[in-house]
């Protein structure tokens, strides 16, 4: 996603005015992750607003106390990557990293005070940004709850047909809700 695809993807959301254009040219900055490479509380603390360039970032909630038991949110092309911080550190581990070599674009924290301050508008576009990734989360957790496997394996493959070449079985199979060997399965039978 070049600059200018970025703010056509920004104006799905609202307003943006030439002069928040010309400032975030300025402000964004390229940062590459490698394969596997955490998003760590410094990363995150420095860039609190992070978007996906080019590749594919996982977030993953799992128990400590019942290791195996996770639950994985897939941050693609072109979205918004919340900052989430885990406030039950003795039960959950939270963790967002790079498959394979990612792009992100961010936003120092300095630029985003100056954003917020100075672009009303901004404020609005990622509200709206950050909206539309807790209703993705929301239609995920029903389709878990509701679709059968097959049905979420279907849904996935219409909107991101390269996953399978993106992320490992045992990621798209926590994303999707359900087991790697069921997956494989499906997988093998289509």
């Amino acid at each position: 996603m070049n600059f200018t695809t970025f703010c056509k993807h920004l104006e799905g959301y609202g307003h943006v005015s030439s002069a928040l254009k010309a400032y975030l040219r300025i402000a964004l900055k390229d940062h590459k992750l490698k394969n596997n490479e955490l998003l760590d509380g410094n990363l995150r603390n420095s860039f609190p607003i992070i978007f996906v360039r080019r590749g594919l970032l996982k977030t993953e909630l799992e128990s400590k106390l019942d290791p195996g038991k996770k639950m994985l949110r897939f941050h693609f092309e072109g979205s918004i990557v919340p900052n989430l911080i885990e406030k039950n550190f003795n039960d959950f581990k939270l963790e967002t990293s790079g498959l394979d070599d990612t792009t992100i674009m961010v936003i120092s924290k300095g630029h985003t005070q100056n954003l917020f301050k100075l672009f009303p508008e901004f404020n609005q576009l990622i509200t709206n940004l950050l909206d539309e990734v807790i209703l993705e989360h929301f239609h995920q957790t029903f389709d878990t709850h509701h679709l059968k496997g097959e049905e979420r394996l279907e849904y996935l493959l219409r909107k991101h047909p390269d996953i399978f070449q993106l992320a490992p079985v045992n990621d798209i199979a926590a994303f999707i809700g359900m087991h790697a060997n069921t997956l494989s399965g499906l997988k093998n039978k289509s």
